[in-house]
């Protein structure tokens, strides 16, 4: 599935100097899949060496390069990409069955109320 979404990406480079496209691809994924909300968080991913073997890549590229390279990519080319590929991985779990079960008994205590720990904060 990574392959398919980097060879889809509308992201080309003509410079020789410029990062390789599946290394940004790379970067941005595994950005994602850690929950990374800013460009700055990239930075912590790059330290780690294991990372970029896991998606064919030998580094992953810095939170510069992963801006200019989303300036690069036209708004209405990006988003119908990265649509099409969502819709690949979400539309089979639309025909399975499944259950929402949510524990709805959970009640945060703030302040001076009863029961409030100092310090004590939920998963």
């Amino acid at each position: 599935m990574f392959n398919a979404w980097v060879k889809d990406c509308p992201l080309h480079y003509a410079n020789n100097n410029a990062p390789d496209d599946r290394a940004v691809s790379a970067t941005f994924l595994l950005s994602i899949l850690a929950g990374h909300h800013r460009y700055a968080y990239i930075t912590g991913i790059r330290e780690n060496s294991i990372y970029p073997d896991l998606l064919g890549v030998t580094k992953l590229v810095s939170e510069d390069a992963a801006r200019r390279a989303l300036a690069r990519i036209e708004e209405s080319a990006g988003l119908a990409w990265l649509d099409h590929h969502l819709s690949k991985t979400t539309q089979p779990l639309l025909d399975t069955p499944w259950i929402l079960d949510i524990d709805t008994t959970v009640k945060c205590l703030y302040g001076k109320q009863e029961g409030a720990v100092v310090g004590y904060k939920p998963p």
